[in-house]
């Protein structure tokens, strides 16, 4: 796995209130079962608490993390539904490194 420094704009907040309807807290996979608190790691370290400030339908925090799987391609999603593109397995980028080398 590639590191290194990571740039964001100067304006970048890790979390911030956003536009109801879009990417929020209230349908995040680490939205806690009581509603209120965040159950992401790096998003409890920033904050300074599992609590979320701020409406869980208006706010909306992202942290990085590299994926696990490699994205389909343009030809390998073309017909598929979203959700089964969402759905869809693939190897880890890193696991098939040598078949791009040797390609």
């Amino acid at each position: 796995m590639k590191s290194g420094p990571v740039n964001y704009p100067s304006d970048h907040e890790p979390a911030m209130e956003v536009p109801e309807g879009g990417s929020m807290c209230a349908n995040c996979e680490y939205l806690a079962d009581n509603k209120k608190d965040c159950k992401e790691e790096n998003f409890i370290r920033w904050n300074g608490s599992e609590v979320i400030p701020g409406k869980i339908t208006a706010y909306c925090s992202d942290w990085y993390k590299p994926a696990s799987v490699k994205p389909l391609g343009k030809e390998e999603a073309k017909g598929m539904t979203f959700k089964d593109i969402l759905e869809s397995e693939r190897p880890a980028a890193e696991e098939h490194e040598e078949e791009r080398e040797a390609g």
